[in-house]
């Protein structure tokens, strides 16, 4: 065997070998991990998320494979984060309760659009779990990372997400990134804003789960909402991600719970919203992310 059809077999089991390793680890039925971290495995059968919509094209076909479920939610909860040093970070000493309701006589399917900043993030699948059992179909959900009910009151992206999906419910989930803004006069007009974008379309405004006390931004959405269709979250007692602001998985599940009973305790709404007999469905419908540091949307 000559030198140069040595050199190529050597550099044939070089890059063969590492990846026929990895093809093998894809399909075999074993989880690997490195300290706390999962190697992750490629299902080849499942879309990519598509790219944030721009200001000037609008992107409905973005989907969110559940493989994709654990990457997501680590970025969102592990992202490093300083704490403010005007803050305690005490934790809510109170859980609200909201009364259990029986199942409605009345049940009409809906359609659903989650909307919102980042901590929609972790409610996709609890929300998704609850549809699925109670005969919902999520639709989409619009995770707007580092927005502010500026971003969705000023600009036309919640109209397009209407038109496009032509939702019966809205969950809008606002308010993580405004816990020390003063400026309320300005956060109230884009918040009449917001609501004059959802017209006739039945919704539900969750206020957010703060890690600190707000500067009025709650009571904002309260009075921009009408009556019975927003729910504090503020008190909510959850345990938080690493960065100390976004509840963890756990957290997601109690909040999503919480809002599912203030759903079904508000006769207002003709559906059911009961709780799952089982979890971790398949995720319906599209999930589509944007950034407002890159793209304001104004």
């Amino acid at each position: 065997m000559n030198s140069s059809r040595r050199a190529i077999l050597q550099a044939a089991a070089i890059i063969g070998f590492p990846v026929f390793i990895l093809f093998s680890y894809n399909y075999a039925p074993i989880t690997l991990g490195l300290g706390e971290q999962t190697v992750k495995k490629i299902d080849p059968n499942t879309p990519i998320i598509a790219q944030a919509p721009t200001k000037t094209s609008f992107q409905s076909n973005a989907s969110i494979s559940s493989t994709e479920k654990e990457g997501i939610i680590a970025d969102l909860l592990n992202k490093p984060y300083k704490t403010p040093s005007d803050t305690s970070q005490k934790p809510a000493k109170t859980r609200p309760r909201l009364p259990l309701s029986a199942e409605k006589e009345q049940h009409v399917s809906q359609r659903i659009l989650l909307i919102g900043d980042s901590e929609t993030g972790g409610l996709i699948y609890p929300l998704n779990d609850y549809c699925v059992m109670n005969g919902h179909k999520l639709e989409a959900v619009f995770t707007w990372f580092s927005a502010s009910i500026l971003n969705f009151g000023y600009s036309n992206k919640v109209d397009e997400l209407l038109e496009t999906y032509k939702p019966t419910f809205v969950i809008f989930v606002v308010g993580l990134n405004e816990m020390y803004v003063t400026d309320l006069e300005r956060r109230a007009e884009a918040a009449a804003l917001f609501r004059k974008k959802l017209g006739d379309t039945p919704y539900l405004w969750v206020g957010p789960a703060n890690f600190t006390t707000d500067k009025g931004i709650n009571k904002v959405f309260e009075q921009s909402a009408d009556p019975g269709c927003f729910v504090f979250s503020k008190d909510l007692e959850i345990p938080r991600g690493g960065d100390h602001r976004h509840p963890n998985t756990e957290g997601y599940k109690i909040w999503m719970d919480y809002i599912a009973s203030y759903i079904q305790s508000n006769h207002a709404y003709p559906f059911n919203f009961l709780p799952p007999e089982r979890t971790n469905f398949k995720l319906q419908g599209r999930v589509i992310l944007a950034n407002a540091a890159k793209d304001k949307g104004y």
